[in-house]
């Protein structure tokens, strides 16, 4: 390197950084002051206080290629900084802006100890960079938010400061392996093969540390100027430890393709890494936080890969619900892992139980695999009592004790489903799985359901609502099931655990201090145990757990009711109702028009041109005198904005009845030509008396395309065009509020709401029907509509539902994931108008999302009222009274009656033999039973007017006299309230809505 260039560029840095530092300081910091210092050194940034003039800090730059956590620029500045005796100083490149503290510098205390912190300034590859606006106002920012952590950290006594070790470590990896990552074109196989490059160096470090004696240091020579020699040498370095045996490192690392512009940066970050691993000496960490730090590592890989990993605390809470219910077993534990966990349940089990109670196999078929386990060991592979690696599961034919499988991949459903079926499981053995929670309802896991209940007993099913179990989120539930031994009468029911909150607020999370280790497992066992407590489960502010047999698992083909809190939907319900009501209500729905022969009636302007088609024919004339294209719509493909500004290049021909009128046109050639083609006889608009004559029709406000094609669209219609069939129309009686009702019914509030009163699956995406009972709030809440606030979201095309909630299924869709223009447009609904919590705002995205592909909303609905009987109106379910009744009676004190379905109601009548009930079908008498009394003909009477058709009634008598007065009031109570709480539903999903209550609330 020329050296006088280079000084000439440091001189050049110090001084685009002064002028970086007095701009930040003028943004705010009025307590400070900026000056420069000349010394033998050169020309230095020093700042001030204020008041009392003394020095705070210390400032130096250098060129972007440096690090600012090299050791000579870093020891050079601080002997600058002492001699000026500041307590701080900084270094900065202008990509990161890094603040010491002299004094642990001076002492060559810990790295932790030495960096107060750094900021990320700008995407510098140059000084020239540095000088753009944007970049130099994040460099201010974060010299800015440097000085401002000054004060706070000077505040603090060094005994209130926070030491982690682990944590420091692994945001230095990890920012280093994203600068890595930005050095490449930042395609999927150059962002892999960076990161494989960063792990394989830090694995290699780990691995040199346990076994000093096997393989070399990994070193780079300082000051190395080519990136292709760096990948050379480190390479020759995994070369030479695959030829000893350690065959999880890549054979060759030079298939990372460094751009040439940023070649300078990746020497610095490849050499900065190799560097700080051997300084910081990972092993004087204890073993608990090199794992945190390692996992931290790994978490963010996975999260820059879009592979989804369960969280430690995750982890941890099914190993701790595995203890609870089955107990500590005496010996050791045979484990087995397999999934993208790569050994972490593994070591969260050792580390919570202790090495020699647990012998754990992971499965790795694969180096990347073997690489990423033995960073989750922390270098420590096929050591005694540790985790080790398993190439085969074939291999093995020891029944194991526990099985930690994770999946968040559909595409295994089929390996999950052979795993569960052919796995040698111990008695009493336990399987966790991590799986999206569509494999809880989903079809394509039948198999894998019924394979895991024909085998096992399920235990736990743990959903969390506020908190993913996993990162990146993906909507991943634990489920844990145990073998049960040969001959097991009574099975355990499972818990289906919903959380409410944030892991935090029950147990320290996995980030707490290491010192409070043994406070979060106690807290943990304790958490568990709450959730077990109660044999009716629990329905509160902080959790939802469910009792569920093992029987109504096997027959349930969906078990999706039982992961929804009962009362989430009956609360929306309840905070939106008062507000709606039905779209034909203030307006007028219709299906669009249909011409018969669009090849004739709707010419495109390429057709229009050819024949010469006279303008009178498509155009007309508006009440202002203006002249507007006859635009007709006939695919969805024809808009794709809010405005419905749209993509048709057809005209609607508008001709009049007379024939005469038409003479010397190339319209009347063109009806010709289409008789001569016989177009005139198809039934489509052989019924007209002039065939070719249209009525005008009416240019709707507002229009909604029957096929949506994965979208959500409702159109404005500001060019006045006139639609087909394809589309529905809609006319409002107030015109002015068009735009802010397109923007509702856009939300996706709007969408929700209108799924939530779908009557039923239909091939299009929206009916005439369910347009006309869409529910739309208040004149007041569309009047408070802010549209220029919401202009952004109007114009741009509306893309799929995916792409707009930011998911690729209900179970991953959140807040955060959402389009930030429809977010602000549903926040401002959802909170501000609606009051929703966070929690319901969840459940309306989830629901908008699940109900687009799989309509569901009848079945919801009614989990929902049936919740709103049992809580409100204090209606007990016949499961939680009738059904104990029943089974403290023994099989010939009851009676089971079977009826054919159709009755229209049930009579009770005596004659000179006895009691009997009548079942009409309408005016017709079809079934008669025959009664021992006449109180079990009124029980069996209630039941059929109740919609049962299979019913069982005691045949004790004080047991009847007890039930008839209890079922009479069941029956009255549940006939008055359906009435109420089903009208805030459409009149024609009434009846069906009412059946389906029925059922749930009589169900035995």
């Amino acid at each position: 390197m020329d050296n006088t260039a280079h000084l000439r560029g440091i001189v050049d840095a110090r001084a685009v950084l002064a002028l970086c530092v007095r701009d930040a300081i003028d943004r705010g910091l009025a307590t400070m002051k900026a000056e420069d210092h000349s010394s033998v050194e050169g020309t230095f940034t020093v700042v001030r206080d204020e008041k009392s003039g003394n020095v705070l800090c210390v400032l130096d730059a250098l060129l972007p290629a440096e690090s600012p956590f090299d050791d000579v620029p870093r020891d050079r500045l601080r002997s600058v900084a002492s001699r000026l005796q500041a307590p701080y100083f900084m270094l900065t490149n202008f990509r990161r802006v890094v603040t010491y503290r002299t004094d642990a510098v001076t002492r060559r205390m810990p790295d932790e100890d030495q960096v107060v912190g750094w900021q990320a300034g700008g995407d510098i590859q140059s000084l020239d960079d540095v000088r753009v606006a944007a970049s130099s106002m994040n460099v201010g920012t974060a010299i800015k938010h440097s000085l401002s952590w000054l004060n706070i950290d000077s505040a603090l006594d060094p005994a209130q400061r926070v030491k982690d070790a682990s944590a420091f470590f692994a945001e230095r990896v990890t920012s280093l392996f994203d600068d890595m990552v930005l050095c490449t074109d930042a395609t999927i196989g150059q962002r892999d093969a960076a990161l494989r490059l960063g792990t394989s160096v830090l694995a290699y470090v780990l691995m040199q540390l346990r076994k000093p004696g096997e393989i070399d240091r990994l070193s780079i020579p300082y000051g190395t100027q080519s990136a292709d020699l760096m990948l050379d040498l480190v390479g020759a370095f995994f070369r030479q430890a695959r030829r000893r045996g350690f065959a999880m490192l890549p054979s060759r690392v030079d298939d990372v393709h460094v751009l040439p512009k940023r070649e300078a940066m990746f020497r610095m970050t490849l050499a900065d890494l190799v560097h700080f691993l051997h300084r910081f000496d990972p092993e004087r960490l204890s073993d608990t936080e090199l794992h945190r730090a390692v996992d931290a590592v790994l978490q963010r890989c996975a999260r820059v890969q879009r592979t989804s990993v369960p969280t430690i605390d995750a982890i941890d809470l099914a190993l701790r619900a595995v203890i609870h219910v089955r107990g500590r077993i005496s010996g050791k534990m045979t484990m087995l892992e397999l999934g993208p966990t790569q050994g972490l349940a593994s070591v969260r089990q050792i580390l919570m139980s202790g090495s020699d109670t647990c012998d754990a196999r992971i499965y790795a078929p694969s180096a990347d695999d073997e690489r990423a386990v033995v960073l989750r060991s922390s270098g420590r592979l096929d050591a005694t009592n540790d985790v080790r690696i398993l190439r085969d599961t074939k291999v093995s034919k020891t029944p194991w004790d526990l099985v930690v499988a994770s999946s968040t991949d559909h595409h295994d459903r089929h390996r999950l489903r052979l795993l569960l079926s052919r796995m040698p499981i111990a008695d009493n053995g336990v399987i966790v799985l991590f799986l999206p929670m569509s494999s809880l309802h989903d079809e394509e896991y039948d198999a894998m359901r019924y394979a895991l209940t024909s085998r096992f007993a399920v235990e736990w099913v743990v959903v969390s609502d506020a908190e993913a179990l996993a990162e990146p989120d993906t909507g991943v539930c634990c489920v844990i099931a145990r073998k049960l031994p040969e001959g097991t009468l009574q099975e355990p029911p499972a818990r289906f655990v919903y959380l409410r909150r944030p892991i935090a607020a029950f147990f320290p999370t996995s980030k707490a201090s290491r010192d409070l280790e043994q406070a979060r497992l106690k807290a943990l066992d304790e958490f568990v145990a709450y959730l077990d407590a109660s044999e009716r489960g629990k329905l509160n502010d902080e959790a939802v757990v469910r009792m569920v047999g093992q029987t109504t698992l096997r027959e349930r083909p969906s078990w999706e009711d039982f992961l929804i809190p009962p009362d989430i939907l009956a609360s929306i319900l309840v905070k939106t109702g008062p507000h709606l009501r039905s779209l034909k209500d203030i307006a007028d729905v219709s299906g669009g028009m249909r011409t018969g022969a669009n090849d004739l009636f709707a010419p495109n302007t390429h057709d229009i041109a050819n024949d010469d088609l006279e303008m009178q024919y498509w155009q007309r004339t508006m009440d202002d005198g203006s002249v507007r294209d006859n635009i007709i719509l006939t695919s969805a493909d024809d808009v794709e904005t809010m405005l419905g500004l749209p993509h048709s290049d057809r005209r609607l021909l508008l001709l009049p009845t007379d024939r005469a009128e038409l003479a010397g046109t190339n319209v009347l050639t063109r009806i010709e030509r289409a008789e001569r083609d016989g177009i005139h006889l198809r039934s489509s608009v052989r019924h007209r008396e002039v065939w070719w004559h249209l009525q005008p029709p009416a240019t709707p406000h507002l229009i909604i395309p029957k096929h949506q094609s994965d979208r959500w669209l409702v159109c404005a219609n500001s060019v006045q065009a006139f639609i087909t069939d394809a589309f529905i129309g809609i006319t409002l009686h107030e015109p002015t509020r068009a735009d802010a009702l397109t923007l509702w019914m856009n939300s996706s509030m709007g969408l929700f709401l209108t799924e939530l009163v779908r009557l039923e699956d239909n091939v299009l995406d929206i009916t005439v029907r369910d347009a006309q009972e869409f529910p739309v709030p208040s004149d007041t809440i569309l009047d408070a509509i802010d549209l220029k606030r919401h202009a952004q979201l109007s114009r741009r095309p509306i893309r799929s539902l995916v792409a707009e909630l930011g998911a690729a299924s209900s179970d991953s869709v959140r807040q955060e994931t959402i389009h930030r223009d429809r977010r602000k447009l549903d926040e401002w609904l959802m909170q501000d108008v609606f009051a929703l919590t966070d929690e319901e705002q969840r459940w309306v995205y989830r629901f908008a999302f699940a109900w687009w592909n799989r309509p569901s909303n009848v079945r919801h609905l009614t989990n929902a009222l049936a919740n709103e009987l049992e809580r409100k109106h204090k209606i007990k379910p016949l499961r939680h009274w009738y059904t104990p009744l029943l089974e403290q009676l023994p099989e010939e004190h009851r009676r089971t009656i079977i009826v054919d379905t159709g009755l229209t109601r049930a009579e009770v009548d005596g004659t000179m033999f006895g009691w009997r009930v009548t079942c009409w079908k309408g005016a017709r008498q079809d079934t008669v039973i025959d009664c021992a009394s006449q109180e079990e003909a009124e029980i069996i009477a209630l039941f059929l007017n109740l919609g049962k058709v299979t019913i069982e009634v005691p045949s004790d008598a004080p047991i009847i006299a007890d039930v008839l007065p209890r079922l009479r009031t069941f029956s009255e109570d549940l006939t008055r309230t359906l009435d109420d709480v089903t009208s805030t539903v459409p009149t024609d999903l009434r009846p069906a809505l009412a059946r389906s209550v029925k059922a749930t609330m009589t169900a035995l």
